[in-house]
């Protein structure tokens, strides 16, 4: 072989090397709400089921949510904590799957709205009273769990 053809033949498999590298770390990545090893996690029992929150209490974590994110199981979901008591407000800008949202004041659940599509964005979700937590989960959890608006959720 000759010089030129070795050179070629090197970048080539440079070049795949770099994209299976790459296309691994960006599936890794995208199953997780963002870096799962950014997120505290706490388990709780929401009505009567268990699930693990990854919890969102930085602006950063709040912003990326779960957009993106393509698996989160059936008893995992997000608790977006906020310092003030204010109608935060959430959309479904790149969401893969349906969500029910949770409006806490403290733990005592507020609001509930269910079912709601990533076909509805770029509407806006926002709680009928001042919240300073909002869980989200999948789409049917709610109706599962037993939750109701007056229920307490037990969040440490």
């Amino acid at each position: 072989m000759n010089r030129l053809n070795k050179i070629v033949i090197l970048l080539v498999v440079s070049i795949s090397i770099l994209v299976l590298v790459s296309s691994s770390n960006y599936q890794t990545s995208k199953s997780q709400p963002s870096s799962q090893s950014d997120y505290t996690e706490v388990d709780v029992k929401i009505g009567n089921k268990p699930y693990t929150l990854f919890i969102a209490d930085t602006q950063e974590k709040r912003v990326k949510g779960l957009s993106n994110n393509e698996d989160l199981t059936n008893n995992q979901g997000m608790l977006f904590v906020f310092d003030t008591k204010e109608y935060h407000s959430f959309w479904m800008k790149d969401m893969k799957y349906p969500l029910d949202f949770i409006f806490l004041d403290e733990n005592k659940v507020i609001d509930i709205r269910q079912n709601i599509s990533p076909d509805t964005y770029p509407n806006i979700i926002t709680p009928k009273s001042p919240a300073n937590k909002v869980l989200e989960i999948h789409a049917g959890e709610v109706v599962k769990s037993g939750l109701n608006i007056g229920d307490y959720i037990d969040i440490e």
